[in-house]
């Protein structure tokens, strides 16, 4: 009643939402384990690949300008600055990798059905492997499950 449910393959409940039609969310069929991993690993490949444009743009300013004329500090932190892109590079690649492995893993998660015992009441926001659906009206000892793409009401 209210707030957030999430499992791998079945939530089975007696009842989800209530009578005053609160806003509940539940979600099943992607683990939420590989999902959480999938938003952290795009997150960090985001950020690699900001903090590498600014490296980049950054090398591609400063060699515009004579070295011979920059003190042996700023020579330093220039070298320094152009070793740190390779190790952000490689990163980049691992997350990739990475991302590609779990779009794959979540893509294969295929069964997620939610059984409601006594009521499903309106105002609950279905979603099951990404495919989300707004309840508008009650439903008593059912099952909802996803076919052909979309969330249906199936015999208990």
């Amino acid at each position: 009643m209210g707030g957030l449910a999430v499992a791998g393959e079945e939530i089975q409940a007696k009842t989800i939402g209530n009578e005053a039609y609160v806003i509940t969310r539940v979600s099943v069929g992607v683990d939420p384990n590989l999902q959480r991993e999938y938003h952290n690993v795009c997150k960090s490949y985001k950020e690699g690949k900001k903090r590498l444009l600014h490296i980049t743009q950054t090398l591609n300013t400063l060699s515009k300008i004579d070295m011979s004329t920059i003190p042996k500090e700023r020579l330093d932190k220039l070298n320094a600055l152009t070793r740190s892109q390779f190790p952000i590079a490689g990163q980049l690649k691992r997350d990739e990798k990475r991302i590609l492995e779990l779009e794959e893993l979540l893509g294969d998660m295929k069964h997620g059905r939610v059984r409601i015992d006594d009521t499903l009441y309106p105002g609950v926001r279905l979603s099951i492997n990404s495919v989300t659906k707004g309840i508008q009206e009650e439903y008593t000892h059912c099952m909802m499950v996803l076919q052909e793409g979309e969330i249906v009401l199936a015999p208990y």
